[in-house]
């Protein structure tokens, strides 16, 4: 099916040389691992929801403290390599007012982020999931998720509730929007965070081994398919840089070995709020989707400061 997709993409853009097409790729709306088998609980704990106002909806998964788990040895295959988790859950909640917002990353389905959010509830938190940014029908890196959001929690949470909003690659867009527009937010977590727009798209060839990208597509094509992408969303390539969004305490993971959202994009930051780890040669896809003992080690080290710093 991807080979016919691919075949298609290439002979539209041999035929026509359209940006558009290339902007229709980008904004593609099938999840990588939308087709993730669910299991029960994880089915229980989706829920669906419209905007009253719009005709906006959006499904969202909320992992409550109350969960019936005791232990679990997860484990989880990435490019063909399996990687073990050994999760105890207490039951307990260890901050009945601090819940945690994940924001999925580009063309990345809420389930995919399955081994981190059953680590944060091992750890005694309540878990809300965002869709992605490719899950509504209008591509606009996930900030209509965010208004959404925003709202589910202000009808669901008292007055109180303190959030830890959570970006996974693109979904850092998303996670800085909902931390800047929401009082409640006390800080932000970026995985992987994206860097600018434009460059990330420019690496996805190499990083990903999508060598066919560079046979049909000229960096003219390239860039204008950015330019319609960004114009359809209604925001610009600056709104896609975070680096000046970082209002509220900030963890940032990032990998010397990854062409998305590199480190060196981020070590330049003199901002006394914002705490960069070094992953070093962590694949982009592996921190993504697995929380490593370095990635565990970094944010439980850094909430407990937050919440002692509060």
């Amino acid at each position: 099916m991807l080979r016919i997709k691919l075949i298609t993409f290439s002979l539209l853009l041999v035929l026509s040389g359209c940006a558009s097409i290339v902007s229709s790729y980008i904004q593609d709306a099938n999840d990588f691992r939308s087709d993730i088998e669910k299991p029960i609980w994880l089915s229980q704990a989706t829920h669906h929801w419209c905007a009253s106002e719009q005709y906006s909806c959006i499904d969202y998964i909320d992992l409550q403290t109350t969960l019936p788990m005791k232990k679990l040895d997860y484990t989880f295959t990435i490019n063909g390599v399996a990687n073990s988790l050994i999760l105890n859950f207490s039951g307990k909640v260890t901050n009945k007012s601090l819940v945690f917002v994940l924001f999925p990353g580009y063309r990345a389905s809420k389930e995919s982020l399955e081994p981190y959010f059953l680590w944060l509830h091992s750890l005694g938190y309540r878990v809300i999931i965002s869709e992605g940014p490719n899950s509504n029908d209008s591509f606009d890196f996930g900030l209509t998720n965010t208004k959404n959001i925003k709202q589910i929690l202000n009808g669901k949470f008292e007055s109180g509730t303190q959030y830890i909003a959570v970006g996974f690659s693109m979904g850092i867009i998303a996670a800085t929007a909902f931390t800047q527009t929401e009082p409640s937010v006390i800080g932000t977590i970026g995985i992987a965070p994206m860097q600018r727009f434009d460059l990330a798209i420019k690496n996805y060839e190499s990083y990903f081994d999508q060598s066919w990208w560079s046979w049909f597509v000229s960096d003219e094509n390239l860039f204008e398919g950015i330019s319609i992408t960004l114009n359809e969303a209604k925001i610009t390539l600056e709104d896609t840089d975070v680096r000046g969004k970082f209002s509220k305490p900030t963890l940032l993971l990032a990998s010397r070995n990854d062409l998305m959202a590199p480190y060196e994009y981020f070590s330049n930051l003199n901002i006394s709020n914002v705490t960069l780890v070094d992953l070093n040669k962590t694949h982009h896809i592996q921190t993504m989707l697995f929380p490593e003992r370095i990635t565990r080690e970094s944010v439980t080290k850094w909430i407990d400061d937050l919440i002692e710093s509060k």
